[in-house]
């Protein structure tokens, strides 16, 4: 987890708690302050995992970490449909 992460999951907090302050005030400058500054820390974030995300490659492509992924077993399940024909008849026919 780095920098961007942390911070931008405070804005984040941040923002929201101003929402509610904003929406129990009835201040419609205080709401849209907190959602500009949730929006904010929303981006910071995604920064933050894209970050790691590429600084996790860079480890694996050098070799510097292991990582055991479990292995999942495909299983194939064939399945038949069956289509049910029902036939109406019609009260006004006789047979």
């Amino acid at each position: 987890m780095n920098k961007n992460r942390v911070k931008g999951k405070t804005k984040e907090i941040e923002g929201q708690v101003l929402k509610g302050v904003g929406r129990v005030t009835g201040s419609r400058k205080t709401r849209v302050k907190g959602a500009l500054r949730e929006a904010e820390g929303k981006m910071q974030n995604a920064l933050g995992r894209a970050q790691d995300a590429a600084e996790g490659t860079v480890r694996r492509t050098r070799g510097e970490t292991v990582e055991i992924v479990p292995v999942r077993r495909t299983v194939r399940v064939r399945t038949t449909r069956v289509a049910a024909v029902v036939k109406k008849r019609n009260p006004g026919r006789s047979r």
